[in-house]
């Protein structure tokens, strides 16, 4: 514990914060079979050496009788005493300054940090204030495995309490470590590290490691609701609840360069994510540069109150994703499940260069980048890949985007985006209704074997959508049974939609069927069409000026297709028709 056989002050190991799940659940230290959990009360009877006179234990809760403790104030020390007798003293060595943001308050010892965090203790209120670490705190030695057994240390373990009155409060780490937070309390409301209701200004270059925080609901590591993150690291651990659990934080309107590796698990509702579990209601969110190497798991028997992503899970309100990559894996039972994010509601997303590594696995609806979007909520999506297979057991599956509906009147845009995973039948986008969508500048590398291939729109567009198709670039590996485009669209979206210079590259198609559809054909304006496979070589329509050849490879693509002007030579329909296309309508 955080008494145990370290040091208080003990320093942080230096590890690679390069840590998977694996390697948390095979922990080589000594497993304790019979470890001692005490309370967050027990720190303080503990290690402030607290007169028996001021607690009484029943059933093992303390409880401290903190009014009649006096604080006096000495030359570089407070000194606690308890009818005239000093069972304490915080010196210099422990806490300094005044928590303004001149002289921030700065903490030199655990003993320090618990005394500055407990405000029945020391009186101080932390609302508006400023605190700087200058060294790591260990609140427990011990590792913990998924379920919050005890590894190493003691065997002592402390549950952390709440930290109250921290609105506005802005919290340094200085790069510094918290070890061994643990929260183990399945009925407790808000779980972290800053758990209060308030709301903090900002958390910044804090770290974390060997964590383990279980709560109903609003569960995180570091904070419950935060207006700005910047610069933290939760470098391992576990965090599980049942309702809006995030690797790093629940809420926050600004995170700029987090990390998580821990293993972040919903039995719930709401949002899950490696990084934030979802926005603050009424401000605009950003999240740029930050990574999730966590694996995310939703589960939920409410089928349809779950949504999951690698960086945020949630959204209600504006937001934007920029550089930001999944390198875990996400998995729901539940509904909605993105690489990026999980599910926009009612949120205009903004998702700029972000890549998704992970593997993706839904029940309904899941994206390579995003799930999926609801209520009035357009999504630009910009300079996005996706590396990682993404399957569903129902309903609908897009590399880049998931699904839309009840989703009048707004505009799904998806350009200069690639889909590098080889997954089976893994279209850029899936199902859509009553919403615009355009695809442009896109490339999409999809598993052909066996299977049919719907490689741009899942299955269907619905209602009163179209979608405008431009600059896209399909390549298939492997005999596909069937390809389409657009495999079922309704007469009026059909009709209002259009492609421009769309080319198909693939070993072998068996089915002769229109690649535009096979329940109301596509019927839109089109041109510039390229089917071409060992057999079949196709073009549809005409003017095909967007076209261009690498003279070096001989790769046709667009000139557009990677910003660079990288294809060279401009290909007209006398070229296709001299090597070997075959003019058809669609």
């Amino acid at each position: 514990g955080g008494g145990g056989g370290n040091s208080l002050d003990s320093p942080s190991t230096g590890e690679n914060p390069a840590i998977n799940d694996d390697k948390q659940d095979t922990v080589t230290e000594q497993s304790w079979e019979n470890p001692t959990f005490k309370t967050y009360e027990d720190y303080f009877v503990d290690l402030f050496n607290l007169p028996s006179e001021l607690y009484t234990i029943d059933s093992g809760v303390v409880t401290i009788n903190y009014s009649s403790i006096t604080r006096t104030e000495v030359e570089n020390a407070t000194s606690l005493s308890y009818n005239g007798n000093v069972f304490c003293s915080i010196t210099k060595q422990d806490l300094s300054g005044n928590g303004t943001f001149a002289q921030p308050y700065v903490v030199h010892s655990t003993k320090g940090f618990l005394y500055l965090t407990n405000k029945s203790l020391s009186g101080i209120a932390l609302n508006a204030k400023y605190i700087n670490l200058a060294c790591d705190v260990v609140l427990n030695d011990e590792t913990f495995d998924k379920d919050g057994n005890p590894k190493g240390g003691d065997g002592v373990v402390y549950s952390w309490g709440k930290i109250a009155s921290v609105t506005n409060l802005t919290f340094d780490g200085c790069g510094h470590y918290i070890f061994g937070l643990y929260i183990n309390e399945p009925e407790r409301t808000t779980g972290a590290l800053f758990s209060e209701t308030s709301t903090l200004e900002e958390i910044k270059n804090l770290k974390t490691k060997n964590s383990f925080v279980n709560a109903k609901s609003y569960v995180a590591t570091i904070s419950y609701m935060t207006k700005k993150l910047t610069n933290c690291l939760v470098e391992n651990g576990f965090v599980k609840g049942n309702g809006s659990v995030g690797g790093v934080a629940v809420f926050a309107s600004n995170v700029l360069n987090c990390i998580n590796w821990a293993q972040v698990e919903n039995s719930g509702t709401n949002g899950t994510a490696g990084v934030l579990a979802r926005t603050r209601a009424g401000y605009d969110c950003h999240i740029i540069n930050c990574q999730n190497y966590g694996n995310v798991v939703a589960k939920n028997e409410k089928e349809d109150s779950c949504r999951a992503g690698g960086i945020i899970g949630r959204p209600t309100d504006k937001f934007t994703v920029e550089r930001c990559q999944n390198f875990g894996d996400i998995s729901v039972d539940a509904q909605q499940v993105g690489g990026i994010v999980g599910y926009a509601w009612g949120a205009n997303a903004t998702i700029i260069d972000c890549d998704n590594y992970g593997d993706i696995n839904g029940k309904y609806n899941a994206g390579g980048i995003i799930g999926g979007a609801i209520y009035q909520a357009s999504c630009f999506i910009s300079g996005c890949n996706n590396y990682g297979y993404v399957k569903v057991t129902n309903v609908s599956v897009g590399s880049i985007f998931g699904s839309t509906y009840s989703n009048k009147e707004t505009t799904i845009t998806v350009i200069n985006c690639a889909d590098y995973a080889l997954g089976y039948n893994q279209p850029l986008l899936g199902s859509f209704s009553d919403c615009v969508c355009i695809i442009e500048n896109c490339y999409a590398l999809q598993n052909g074997t066996g299977s049919t291939i719907e490689a741009i729109i899942y299955m269907s567009m619905e209602g009163n959508a179209e979608v405008h198709i431009k600059n896209v670039f399909i390549e298939i590996v492997g005999a596909a049974n069937a390809f389409y485009v657009m495999r079922k669209t309704t007469p009026e979206s059909a009709v209002k939609s259009s492609i421009k210079n769309l080319y198909i590259k693939g070993e072998r198609c068996y089915s002769n069927a229109s690649i535009l559809g096979v329940e109301n054909i596509f019927t839109g304006a089109y041109q510039g069409i390229v089917v071409d496979m060992t057999n079949r070589k196709e073009i549809y329509g005409s003017d095909f000026s967007g076209f261009y050849i690498d003279y070096k490879t001989g790769k046709l693509g667009f000139k557009e297709w990677d910003g660079k002007g990288f294809f060279q030579g401009k290909v007209t329909e006398e070229w296709f028709v001299n090597n070997g296309y075959r003019k058809k309508e669609a």
